[in-house]
């Protein structure tokens, strides 16, 4: 790689360049090295001219395809897939089944780390699927990327969007029942103010 550590700047593959936006650089060597986006580092992706494996064009690396020519850039995110065969190479988005390790199913980051494709097993293959379907109490938080969770009364794993934690009645009071006793928030409320007023009058 052409990163200089602890300077802005980076290797052309002869000297050693300031630090600048992806597209300056016509280099592998410093395509390699990282660019700045706004004023922050950033990963470049380099395409080479024709069959010249060292000069070419760099651009910000924004998605997979960016990367079809550069291995070093599209292993750097998690949602890219690199393969290398007799016909070429390619950078490109993994699959529930290419992300999985044998039929262990992982959610898939999207290239921006913002959000993640769910992947359940289905028919002893990793499929992209709701989180909802999942039927084992012990995957569903992390296999749904954290956003969902088991609700035990159901016995479903359900969005924690809508709220982990569900009231035990219809108009969302909890109340607790012990030996035929309803205590409600409400008559908590009520008891705490007469004990108040007594306190007064005495």
């Amino acid at each position: 790689m052409g990163v200089i550590t602890g300077k802005a700047c980076v290797s052309n593959g002869t000297s050693c360049i300031a630090k600048a936006a992806c597209s300056t650089y016509k280099t592998i060597t410093s395509c390699n090295g990282g660019g700045l986006e706004n004023s922050k580092s950033t990963v470049c992706a380099f395409t080479p001219t024709g069959t010249d494996k060292v000069n070419g064009t760099c651009k910000t690396f924004t998605a997979c395809a960016d990367a079809t020519k550069d291995k070093l850039a599209c292993t750097t995110n998690p949602t890219c897939k690199w393969t290398e065969n007799s016909t070429g190479t390619n950078c490109a988005n993994h699959a529930c089944d290419t992300f999985a390790t044998g039929t262990d199913c992982q959610p898939i980051p999207s290239f921006d780390g913002t959000s993640s494709t769910v992947c359940v097993l289905q028919s002893g293959k990793c499929a992209a699927a709701d989180p909802g379907t999942m039927t084992d109490s012990k995957i569903c938080y992390t296999k749904s990327a954290y956003t969902y969770s088991w609700n035990a009364a159901t016995n479903k794993c359900e969005s924690c969007i809508s709220g982990s934690v569900n009231p035990n009645n219809s108009n969302g009071t909890n109340n607790n029942t012990d030996n035929g006793t309803t205590t409600t928030d409400s008559a908590y409320i009520l008891s705490v103010i007469s004990l108040g007023l007594l306190g007064l009058m005495a």
